[in-house]
């Protein structure tokens, strides 16, 4: 009797040990080869970093001390045209000047309300955007201080065949 129970029980440890087996590689199969192996990516090693944003827009802003950037986190090709509109409180922010120096163009400011500046960037030539690459220089003044927003919204680039992409945006508090 005593015999048939060890046979049992060493039959149902290997049966449960294929079966873990099986689940790891349908589980690994399913990493890579659905999700192209994107879910290391949101692994995190400590508890601290669970709490860190790894996403960043495609268009965003950075505060350099002195003035307001605006920079791309993916790369675009053969952009023709940028468009973006920047939102802020305009009781204490003016803005002075947006230039580009890193991208030949002409910067129209379609729209030139109190606190909502609508910019249409035509570049001089098809140029390709990079990745981390500054697009805009933007001169602000602040009135008091106190902490304040700026936003982009509503931002897209046309290619070299004319049709437009739509961007994700962000913002910064300065």
């Amino acid at each position: 009797m005593k015999d048939i129970i060890g046979k049992y029980k060493k039959r149902t440890l290997i049966n449960n040990l294929g079966i873990l087996a099986a689940s790891l590689v349908i589980a690994i199969w399913v990493n890579f080869f659905v999700l192209d192996g994107q879910v290391w990516s949101y692994v995190k090693t400590s508890v601290l970093e669970a709490g860190e944003k790894s996403n960043i827009a495609n268009i965003y802003l950075s505060n350099d001390g002195e003035n307001i950037k605006v920079f791309s986190s993916k790369n675009m090709n053969g952009v023709n045209e940028l468009s973006l509109s920047l939102v802020y409180n305009p009781e204490n922010i003016t803005v002075w000047k947006i230039y580009s120096t890193t991208l030949p163009s002409k910067i129209t400011n379609i729209s030139n309300e109190e606190g909502l500046n609508t910019l249409l960037i035509q570049l001089d030539n098809q140029s390709d955007i990079s990745s981390g690459q500054e697009i805009l220089t933007i001169v602000t003044q602040k009135w008091q201080e106190r902490t304040e927003n700026l936003n982009i919204i509503n931002a897209n680039f046309t290619d070299s065949s004319w049709e437009k992409y739509l961007l994700s945006t962000s913002g910064i508090i300065f």
